[in-house]
């Protein structure tokens, strides 16, 4: 697990939120219009381009990559998407604002009307060493629970990792979850990857109304899973 962004008080490696719609061919060919609109934010381009599998050079979508000054943030667009991705989360209001205004802008040049698939990740990587209040390790900071202890007489636990698969109502939660060893320096922590999306015919207007459940459903997924103590120090 990479710790390059890890916001020393909530956690967080990334922070994504994705919404995809039926093609719409014209993005590729007037994504100028896009870039212009928001050049002054998110003045660094790239493009990365999904191939057929078996099939060489024939490219299927471009994904188009607009990132920030200070390389934290991203938006990517293709005929069938826009995302949103930081690594420096200050905050809910402030990271569903700044989406908000990036498909607002989107809409206006490309009349996405109906969506697919509308989804927000957070993926926690949790260090026990940055945490004021943590003087046990995981323990102090997970749930007993979500930590097994099936092979404690046989040795130290070196890693795990569980998947589960909520439904809520029309939305979905994929949650990972389970022990990280981080790459600078081996330290035992902890993921929490919450990805919560509903899939079928959206509207467009109520998107972000959606995105507002969402992040409610992550909090209280992590609050299931992270003891008060964690909870505290990342200000829940």
């Amino acid at each position: 697990m990479s710790t390059e962004n890890i916001h020393p008080k909530n956690q967080l490696d990334r922070v994504i939120c994705q919404v995809r719609f039926p093609p719409i061919l014209s993005v590729d060919a007037n994504l100028s219009k896009f870039q212009d609109s928001i050049t002054d934010r998110y003045p660094y381009y790239e493009r990365s381009e999904n191939f057929i599998e078996s099939v060489v050079n024939i490219p299927t979508v471009i994904d188009h990559i607009f990132i920030s000054r200070d390389r934290s943030s991203s938006i990517t667009v293709s005929v069938s998407m826009i995302s949103y991705t930081t690594s420096r989360y200050e905050g809910w209001e402030s990271f569903i604002k700044e989406f908000e205004q990036l498909f607002s802008i989107f809409r206006s040049l490309f009349k996405v009307d109906v969506i697919s698939r509308v989804g927000l990740r957070y993926i926690n990587a949790i260090r026990p060493s940055s945490i004021e209040a943590c003087h046990s390790g995981l323990s102090s900071l997970i749930e007993d629970e979500f930590v097994p202890r099936m092979f404690a007489d046989l040795g130290e636990l070196a890693g795990h990792m569980s998947n589960v698969d909520l439904l809520l109502d029309d939305n979905r939660c994929r949650c990972v979850y389970g022990s990280i060893r981080f790459n600078d320096d081996g330290e035992l922590g902890f993921l929490i990857d919450t990805d919560v999306f509903v899939e079928g015919e959206i509207d467009a207007t109520v998107v972000c109304n959606r995105l507002h459940d969402f992040n409610d459903i992550s909090k209280r997924v992590f609050c299931k899973i992270a003891t008060h103590d964690l909870q505290r120090s990342v200000g829940l």
